[in-house]
């Protein structure tokens, strides 16, 4: 089909008539999402190095409310960018791939519990690149990837009486779980934000470890005192996640 004169955004012939994208809008049709989400998957790597049928795809999936297909197309399109570094990425592509999806969940939530929003996203982008359902191996789930037994002690504290494991997956209950846990460990850290992400990640009992009885209080000198490699890097991305954040939407870290 002739691609001239339609608008940039609009999803291109190659794209929409490619078997891949008419059976995974035929699977979503009829509610079946996750099988959807496995056509769009193998559609994204068969465009993977179409800069431009991703962008449109980015947008398609979006607004289909597949936000971690949509920032993984970003993420292709800023490393095909002759750009050396995010940061001097456009700022509509910086805010494609960080995003600030259930923004009206999150602002609030955040406001409510003295936390900075664009962390707090930058803590969601890490956690579950914006996937309601995004479950990992302990298993976690949701967007703020809680764990049965921190879910459970969190909802007892919310007084939360009917809660089940399975609500985690609704954005609603997860920015809240969120917040809260946040909150309480900040407090509990005395708000030092490195020292909460890694009790966050790591639990109360190493932080006190790597924090020995509050004789580290540099970022830098806690992180060389983390021996997980995980938390460790789990800090550092958090960080450049939220100063990313804070570039696109702030337009100074």
């Amino acid at each position: 089909g002739d691609e001239e004169g339609q608008p940039i955004w609009q999803l291109a012939p190659r794209v929409r008539n490619d078997l891949l994208f008419s059976k995974g809008l035929e699977l979503l049709r009829v509610g079946q999402r996750d099988s959807a989400k496995a056509r769009f998957r193998e559609l994204r790597t068969k465009f993977k190095d179409d800069p431009l049928a991703l962008y449109q795809l980015a947008l398609f999936f979006a607004r289909e409310g597949f936000y971690d297909q949509s920032i993984a197309c970003a993420q292709r399109i800023l490393i095909l960018s002759p750009e050396e570094s995010i940061y001097n990425a456009p700022r509509f592509l910086q805010k494609l791939h960080y995003p600030v999806y259930y923004a009206d969940l999150i602002v609030p939530q955040a406001e409510k519990r003295g936390l900075e929003p664009l962390l707090f996203s930058a803590l969601i982008w890490q956690e579950s690149w914006y996937d309601a359902f995004a479950t990992s191996s302990y298993p976690a789930r949701g967007l703020t990837q809680f764990i049965e037994p921190t879910a459970d002690w969190v909802a007892e504290e919310l007084a939360l009486t009917d809660f089940q494991h399975t609500d985690l997956y609704r954005p609603v209950v997860s920015v809240e779980f969120g917040g809260w846990y946040l909150e309480w460990i900040m407090e509990y850290e005395e708000a030092a934000m490195f020292r909460a992400l890694a009790h966050y990640n790591a639990g109360p009992g190493n932080v006190a470890r790597w924090h020995r009885d509050g004789e580290v209080t540099d970022i830098d000198l806690f992180v060389e005192e983390v021996d997980f490699a995980q938390t460790r890097a789990f800090i550092h991305r958090i960080y450049q996640h939220y100063w990313i954040y804070r570039t696109a939407y702030y337009g100074a870290p």
